[in-house]
């Protein structure tokens, strides 16, 4: 019995991103892109705030907040597209 089987881009999509799921190097990625962007946005904001830009402050806090939310929908759907 032969079986024939063409592998399709969507197969090794799937592959790579299996891969990714189990991978500690890319979890320690996620977590550290994660701290970096959520600690840039909340020092920005910090920084408008002591020089008396309290509503870019606000903004800029609140976005942090957000995105330690959002963060991981954000990533799941960044690495489907490629």
């Amino acid at each position: 019995m032969e079986l024939i089987y063409s592998l399709t881009e969507n197969d090794y999509l799937q592959q790579q991103l299996y891969l990714a799921s189990k991978s500690e190097f890319v979890k320690k990625q996620r977590k550290k892109t994660k701290l970096l962007i959520i600690l840039s946005l909340f020092m920005i904001g910090l920084g408008l705030y002591i020089n008396k830009n309290k509503f870019e402050g606000y903004c800029f806090g609140s976005a942090s907040v957000v995105f330690f939310f959002f963060f991981p929908l954000y990533f799941k759907k960044r690495h489907q597209f490629f």
